[in-house]
């Protein structure tokens, strides 16, 4: 929910034809990538593709040097990269920027356009002004799904228990278990 809120309410902010949120998966070691593309044909909106290692593309290169990235002219760039989650050779124009928490990369928010210098400095500077709070929120949602885990886990934990204080039978314990 949190993911599609963002990604929704910054393709208002900026106008891109497609727009990439990257968050490390709960082991630390694939990004999951969470697509939003503008005149989609598909009514979902966010896209959630297979889980990717980082590599030497965009994302990879904001994850290593922790730094965003604005390349107006894709086609020219030396680091002419490609994705293997999205045909991305259709886009001229790139920002990509971490999303930090502390000193933790969570992962990336990236924007592509069609056209060559599609983004202006102003759209840069204001994604790069409010990308802490991104991080923040998206880190907001991780621990919030974190908590509510180990309060089932405990709901479960006091129920046995609640089970064990209850039962003159150890055998109907073992079987709930």
């Amino acid at each position: 929910k949190t993911v599609h809120n963002i990604l929704e309410n910054i393709s208002h902010i900026i106008p891109a034809d497609f727009i990439e949120l990257n968050i490390w998966d709960d082991d630390g070691t694939n990004l999951i990538p969470y697509q939003f593309e503008k005149n989609s044909r598909e009514n979902t909106g966010v896209l959630v593709r297979e889980k990717q290692k980082i590599g030497d593309d965009y994302t990879g290169l904001i994850i290593k040097e922790n730094q965003p990235c604005w390349l107006e002219d894709l086609e020219n760039n030396p680091k002419n990269f490609v994705s293997s989650n999205v045909d991305k050779q259709n886009f001229h124009s790139f920002m990509g920027f971490p999303l930090v928490m502390g000193h933790e990369v969570l992962g990336t928010l990236e924007f592509f356009k069609a056209e060559k210098s599609g983004f202006s400095k102003i759209q840069f500077d204001a994604i790069e002004n409010i990308s802490h709070h991104i991080a923040a929120s998206i880190n907001n949602a991780i621990l919030f799904r974190e908590e509510n885990q180990k309060a089932v886990e405990l709901s479960s934990l006091a129920q046995l228990a609640q089970s064990v204080s209850y039962s003159k039978e150890p055998e109907k314990i073992f079987e709930k278990m």
